[in-house]
């Protein structure tokens, strides 16, 4: 069977290089920092999320599936006022304020990009939030609760023991952590991160055993909940929201981005289809909590 040599190059670049860099999730990729205006072309505008939404509740608009899963979020993590939270990865700050008003919880929120950072400030300057930008291995403090949303990809593999060391010694005793995440099937090869690196920056897609396996050591995991169908529909929306806004997403961010996009749509279409009839679901939630461990 005949292999194009961008396998090689992605397999040789991702399963080589990259995973072994001890510095390589501090780098930033350009798009996060380009204008709000442009971000709101692909996400819900009101709460600015960018994850997989939740559509199982009858939700039948990406705002409305963002809506879902916050909420969804918060029934997992048992909110209730007077608490303490922190967001890792916390983007434009939509689950911090969402959160903060609804249920009457203090939040933190960290992202390493400026821009986001001053995005997520002003969208909270009413709400009980504080957004600090920071890379996670400098976050303090200890929380009720801790949300992960869609941030793991930039650990990567090599980091996730120090990653979830730190979630650990941030969590009270009795606290939650609660995790969304893609995972790629066992086997599959990562060529997706390859495509990613232009709009995301350098990522690592991670299986579920390898999160769980690294996880595990530092906490409980109580509660996996399989959304790989909310995710598809995601997709289909995002895809929708890209090609009505391609003129406008041009004029805001240069030719250059939208290149990155249009080269990944025709695979997302792709996965799209193929994820109908694939075994394992990519897209979860995982409840953790410290009960057992020392």
């Amino acid at each position: 069977m005949k292999v194009h040599v961008a396998y090689w190059e992605g397999k040789f670049r991702w399963g080589m290089l990259n995973t072994g860099r001890q510095d390589s999730n501090h780098i930033m990729s350009l798009e996060y920092e380009l204008p709000v205006e442009y971000f709101k072309l692909i996400t819900d505008q009101e709460n600015m999320q960018h994850s997989s939404g939740y559509f199982a509740t009858g939700a039948s608009t990406f705002a409305e599936a963002q809506v879902e899963k916050l909420k969804l979020i918060a029934s997992k993590l048992q909110l209730r006022p007077g608490m303490t939270l922190i967001d890792v990865g916390c983007g434009f700050g939509g689950l911090p304020k969402f959160m903060a008003d609804n249920y009457g919880v203090s939040v933190t929120g960290v992202t390493p990009s400026d821009s986001m950072a001053k995005t997520a400030r002003n969208h909270c300057c009413r709400s009980q939030v504080t957004i600090l930008q920071q890379d996670w291995r400098k976050m303090e403090g200890k929380f009720d609760r801790i949300t992960v949303i869609e941030m793991l990809d930039h650990v990567r593999k090599q980091n996730y023991d120090e990653f979830f060391r730190k979630i650990q010694s941030l969590l009270k005793p009795g606290g939650r952590v609660l995790l969304q995440h893609y995972a790629m099937d066992p086997g599959h090869f990562h060529f997706t991160e390859f495509l990613c690196k232009y709009q995301y920056g350098l990522i690592y897609f991670s299986t579920l055993s390898d999160v769980v396996s690294h996880a595990s050591n530092y906490f409980h995991i109580s509660n996996v909940h399989d959304i790989s169908c909310d995710a598809e529909e995601t997709y289909k929306h995002f895809i929708d929201m890209v090609e009505t806004n391609r003129d406008k997403m041009t004029t805001l961010a240069g030719p250059k981005v939208w290149k990155a996009f249009e080269s990944r749509m025709p695979w997302r279409k792709v996965a799209l289809n193929a994820e109908r009839s694939r075994p394992t679901k990519p897209s979860w939630f995982a409840r953790m909590t410290r009960e057992g461990l020392h």
